[in-house]
């Protein structure tokens, strides 16, 4: 996309530079038996390497279009996609690392309950079942320690919603 220009140049000859720009929205999941979300916003140069968060917050007031406005001429990029990418996860990343994740500890501790719970149901019924119904209560009893680990067991994932390149006259 492309930024509208606020002002039409006057001279026909003039020309505004303008630089491409990787945008990308993530949500990040915190789960276990509980959930939480946050939606994060970043947006990198691809000619100088600057990194902007909420910068989803910056485009909503700009007007865009599909097509390069006239007397307009892109700026070289100085960084890959791949690169702009890499700051991208790296600024997440470290800013997931500042997070108090008491909140995992505390999941944690639920699952060893549930667990524990379910071994107290299960453990005496195979102990005490027939030989030809031990392996089917045992294999019950698996299914349900792993369905208790995948409702339990803390978890943070991070995903892309959306990204795209954005062709802006300057931002910063």
């Amino acid at each position: 996309m492309f930024q509208e220009p606020e002002r039409r140049s006057r001279h026909p000859l003039e020309s505004t530079p303008y630089t491409a720009w990787l945008g990308v929205n993530m949500k990040v999941e915190f789960a276990s038996d509980r959930k939480r979300e946050e939606i994060h916003s970043f947006g990198v140069s691809l000619a100088t390497g600057q990194f902007v968060e909420r910068f989803q917050e910056r485009l909503v007031n700009l007007r865009m279009t599909p097509r390069l406005p006239p007397n307009i001429h892109l700026a070289k990029n100085g960084l890959t996609l791949g690169k702009a990418l890499a700051a991208i996860e790296g600024s997440l990343e470290k800013k997931l690392r500042g997070y108090d994740y008491e909140w995992a500890k505390e999941a944690s501790q639920r699952l060893e309950e549930e667990l524990a719970q379910v071994a107290h149901y299960y453990e005496p019924l195979i102990a005490g079942a027939e030989e030809e119904s031990k392996a089917a209560i045992a294999e019950q009893y698996e299914r349900r320690k792993e369905e208790i680990r995948w409702q339990y067991e803390p978890r943070v994932t991070a995903s892309v919603i959306n990204c795209g390149i954005f062709h802006l006259e300057g931002i910063g």
